[in-house]
C-alpha cells in the first residue's frame, strides 16, 4: 500500500485553531445557533415511520440543520452534502447534479437516490430521478436535510437504492422570519425571505427565493476530431432559479391535525458541460483522432418548471395510535438545449475522407453528422395517496402498517434536432410519450424492545403495472445500555430499481438509443456493523459496510450507432465511514471520512469516478464579540477523470487516467449584532487547480472555478 502523506496546506486547520485560541474566551450563550444537542440524540424521521432519535435509528443516516451549511459557506445543496461520509456530488445534465454513495459512481448516478421535498417522492418516471425536474434548491428555504447512505426501499420503495436525500422546508413552528442577500464574484446573487405567522386557526409560514448565477469562465481543453489538434473552450455555468413555498396546519392530534403544503420552481441554465466526449467513444471508429466531437460548443443549458401540493391528515385514534392520511401531486415541464453547431461541416468530413454530413430521419440509424442544435424534454406528473397507522408507545413493541397509490404519466417528451438554417432534421416525440405507471404498495415496520436490545423489522411490497412485483425487507439489532454512551447496530437491507421509462423504451432513433422490454427490476444488498459513542459533547459514528448490487441495469453498446440498457451489471463495495463532531465552550470540531472500494465484478474493474479516500475536516470558533471564523479542508484521493466506459463488448472498456488528488480549503468569517448578521465566505482560498471527476463529460474532468468569494446579509424579522 502507497503511503500518502497530505501536504503542509492541509495542515492549516490546525495552526489557525492554535492562533485563535489565543482569541476571547467568553461565552455568548449560543454557539452559531447551534443545537447544543448530541448529534446522537437529534431527532430523524427519514429512517423510520417513527420520530426516533439518531441513534435509536436502523440506517446510516445524517442530519444537517441551516448551521451546518452556514458554516461552510454552502451555496448549494450539493456544497451542503460535502459534509456526510461516503457522499459525492457530481455534475449532470444541464446544471443538475447527482449524488454517488458508498462508491458506484457512473454516468447514471441520478438515479437510485430517492430525493423527497417536505416527504412528498420527487423522483420521476422518465428517469428515475429528481435531478431535472428540480435542479436547484435555495438553501435559505430549508430548515433541515436528513441522508440515509444504503438501502431505504423498504420505508420508500424503488427510488431508494443507494440512498435517500430528504428535504424539508421550514414549517410554522419553527417561527421562522428572515430576510438574507447574498453577493459573490464570479457572478452570485441570491435574495430570500421567509416569515411564520397566525392566521384565524391556521399557523403558517412561507418563503420565497431568487437566485442568479453565472459568469465562471472555466476553460477546458479538447483535441478536434478531424485534425487531432488541440484547441479550448469555456463554460460560464449561467443559471437563474425562482422559487416560492407556502405551509400551513392548524388542530392537534387529538382533535385531527391538517397540513397544507405547495413549492413553485422556475429554473433555467445555459452553457453548462454538455454530453463532452464520453457519449461518442465508439465514433473513434469513424472518427480516430479523438473522441470530442463537439469541440469548442460543449454547450448545454435547460429549463424547468415544477409544481408541486399536498395535504395531511394525522389524528389520534386510540391511545398511542395514530393515522397519517397523504395526498400529493407534481407536475414538472423540462427540456434540455445542447449545442451542437460545431460539429465537422460537409466540407471538412469530405476532406477527411468520411464523406458528408447528411440530416437523419426516423427510419434511418447513422449518428447525425451535420452542425445542429438538440432539444430533449418531458412533461410529467406524479401523484400518491398514501395511508399510515402507526402504534407508538412505552410498551415492548411499536409498530406501522400502511399503503398507497402512486400514479405516474409523461404528457409528452419531444426530441427535436434543428439544422442552423432551422431544418428540422429530426421531430418525433420519444417512444414513452404517453405511457403511464402505477405502483400499490403495503408496508409493515415493527421495533421491538427488551433491555438494552432493540430488534427491528421491517418489509414492503411494491406491485408495478409495467414490471412486476418487488419486495424488500430489512432487519437490525442495536444494544445501547440505559446509562451506557455507546450504542452497537448490526444491519440489514435489501433494496430494489424498477427501470424507468427511459430504459424500457429507449429514447428513439433521434438518439440512438433502442429499448428494452425485458429489462428486470435491480437488486442491491447490504449490511453494516456500526458503533456510535456520545457523551460530554463528543459524538462519534464508525460504520462499516459492505453491499452487492445485482442485475445492475447498464447502458450497452450494440454497435458503434445504437446502445440499450440491459441487466448485465454485476457490483460490489465495502467500505469504512467515521464522523466525529467536537463541542467545547466556543469552539465547534467536526470531521467526517471514508474509505471506499465499489467494483464492477462484471468487468473486474473499479468505480474509478469514485475516491477512495475522502475527508472533510472543519474547525471553527465564536468569539464574546459577536465574532465567528471558520476553517474547512475537502480531500479526496485516488480517483480518475471520469467513469470507466463499456464500449463495443462487455470487455471493452475505456479507463479514463487518474484525476490530481482533490484539495480545497474554504474560509468562513462572520459577525452578528442584534438580528443582524454579516458573513464573508471564500471557496478554495488558495486557488488550488482542483478537477472533479466528470460522468457525462470524459474529458481529463471538469475544472472547478478558482477561488471565488460571497458576501451575505441576514436580518431577522
Amino acid at each position: 500500500m502507497t503511503r500518502r502523506i497530505l501536504p503542509a496546506r492541509a495542515g492549516i486547520l490546525v495552526a489557525v485553531a492554535g492562533l485563535l485560541a489565543d482569541g476571547s474566551a467568553q461565552a455568548s450563550g449560543d454557539l452559531f445557533e447551534m443545537p447544543l444537542e448530541s448529534l446522537m440524540q437529534m431527532s430523524v424521521s427519514v429512517a423510520s415511520p417513527f420520530e426516533e432519535a439518531v441513534r435509536d435509528s436502523a440506517s446510516s443516516v445524517a442530519v444537517l440543520q441551516p448551521v451546518d451549511w452556514e458554516l461552510r459557506g454552502a451555496r448549494s445543496l450539493e456544497d451542503a452534502l460535502e459534509q456526510v461520509p461516503s457522499v459525492v456530488p457530481y455534475a449532470s445534465l444541464g446544471g443538475a447534479s447527482m449524488f454517488a454513495i458508498r462508491g458506484y459512481a457512473n454516468d447514471i448516478s441520478t438515479r437510485g437516490t430517492a430525493m423527497l421535498l417536505d416527504g412528498v417522492p420527487l423522483n420521476n418516471y422518465s428517469y428515475a430521478s429528481a435531478a431535472y425536474s428540480l435542479p436547484f434548491i435555495a438553501l435559505p428555504l430549508l430548515q433541515r436535510v436528513e441522508v440515509i447512505r444504503g438501502a431505504g426501499s423498504t420505508l420508500y420503495g424503488s427510488d431508494a437504492f443507494h440512498g435517500v436525500v430528504a428535504l424539508n422546508t421550514w414549517q410554522p413552528a419553527a417561527q421562522q422570519r428572515a430576510a438574507r442577500v447574498s453577493l459573490g464574484h464570479p457572478r452570485q446573487a441570491q435574495g430570500t425571505l421567509t416569515g411564520a405567522g397566525q392566521w384565524s386557526s391556521w399557523q403558517v409560514a412561507g418563503g420565497l427565493a431568487v437566485t442568479d448565477n453565472g459568469d465562471r469562465d472555466v476553460v477546458y481543453d479538447y483535441v478536434d476530431p478531424l485534425t487531432g489538434l488541440p484547441g479550448t473552450g469555456e463554460w460560464d455555468h449561467d443559471e437563474q432559479d425562482g422559487a416560492v413555498f407556502f405551509n400551513a396546519e392548524r388542530g392537534d392530534l387529538d382533535a385531527g391535525r391538517l397540513r397544507l403544503g405547495f413549492y413553485v420552481d422556475r429554473y433555467d441554465s445555459d452553457r453548462f458541460p454538455s454530453v463532452g466526449a464520453q457519449f461518442y467513444q465508439t465514433m473513434l471508429a469513424i472518427l480516430p483522432a479523438s473522441a470530442d466531437y463537439l469541440r469548442d460548443h460543449d454547450l448545454m443549458g435547460q429549463r424547468s418548471d415544477f409544481r408541486m401540493a399536498q395535504a395531511r391528515y394525522e389524528r389520534r385514534v386510540a391511545e398511542a395510535t395514530e393515522v397519517d392520511v397523504h395526498l400529493f401531486g407534481w407536475e414538472s415541464d423540462q427540456l434540455w438545449r445542447v449545442d451542437a453547431s460545431a460539429y465537422p461541416s460537409n466540407d471538412e468530413l469530405i476532406d477527411a475522407g468520411l464523406g458528408g454530413c447528411r440530416p437523419q430521419t426516423p427510419a434511418t440509424t447513422w449518428p447525425l453528422l451535420c452542425p445542429h442544435m438538440q432539444y430533449q424534454g418531458t412533461r410529467e406528473y406524479r401523484s400518491g395517496l398514501h395511508l399510515l397507522l402507526r402504534h407508538d408507545s412505552d410498551d415492548h413493541t411499536d409498530w406501522a402498517v400502511g399503503g398507497g397509490r402512486d400514479w405516474f404519466g409523461v404528457q409528452s417528451a419531444p426530441v427535436q434536432r434543428i439544422g442552423l438554417d432551422g431544418t428540422a432534421y429530426y421531430d418525433a416525440p420519444a417512444p414513452f410519450a404517453g405511457e403511464e405507471r402505477t405502483i400499490d404498495h403495503l408496508l409493515l415496520q415493527g421495533r421491538t424492545t427488551r433491555g438494552a436490545l432493540s430488534v427491528v423489522y421491517g418489509v414492503r411490497w411494491d406491485e408495478y403495472s409495467d414490471v412486476g412485483d418487488a419486495t424488500s425487507p430489512r432487519a437490525a439489532l442495536i444494544w445501547r445500555g440505559p446509562d451506557s454512551p455507546w450504542t452497537g447496530k448490526l444491519q440489514y437491507a435489501h433494496a430494489f430499481r424498477a427501470p424507468s421509462a427511459t430504459e424500457r423504451y429507449g429514447t428513439g432513433t433521434g438518439t440512438q438509443q433502442a429499448g428494452n422490454f425485458a429489462l428486470q427490476p435491480e437488486t442491491i444488498d447490504t449490511l453494516e456493523l456500526v458503533w456510535q459513542y456520545a457523551q460530554g459533547g463528543h459524538d462519534t459514528e464508525l460504520v462499516l459496510f459492505g453491499s452487492r448490487w445485482q442485475d445492475g441495469i447498464v447502458l450497452m453498446q450494440l454497435s458503434p450507432t445504437i446502445s440499450q440498457y440491459q441487466n448485465t451489471g454485476k457490483n460490489s463495495a465495502h467500505g469504512i465511514e467515521l464522523t466525529h463532531r467536537h463541542v467545547h465552550d466556543n469552539w465547534r470540531f467536526d470531521a467526517t471520512g471514508s474509505w471506499v472500494v465499489s467494483e464492477n465484478d462484471r468487468i473486474d474493474t473499479r468505480y474509478v469516478g469514485f475516491p477512495q479516500y475522502l475527508f472533510d475536516l472543519g474547525v471553527s470558533r465564536q468569539f464574546g464579540n459577536g465574532w465567528e471564523i471558520g476553517l474547512r479542508e475537502r480531500i479526496m484521493l485516488d480517483m480518475a477523470e471520469g467513469d470507466t466506459i463499456t464500449t463495443f463488448s462487455p470487455l471493452s472498456v475505456y479507463v479514463p487516467p487518474a484525476a490530481p488528488d482533490y484539495y480545497r480549503t474554504d474560509l468562513h468569517a462572520g459577525w452578528r449584532s442584534g438580528k443582524l448578521r454579516l458573513a464573508l465566505d471564500v471557496r478554495n482560498l488558495f486557488g488550488r487547480d482542483n478537477v472533479m471527476p466528470s460522468m457525462l463529460n470524459a474529458r481529463g474532468g471538469l475544472p472547478e472555478p478558482d477561488a471565488d468569494v460571497v458576501l451575505s446579509c441576514e436580518v431577522r424579522l
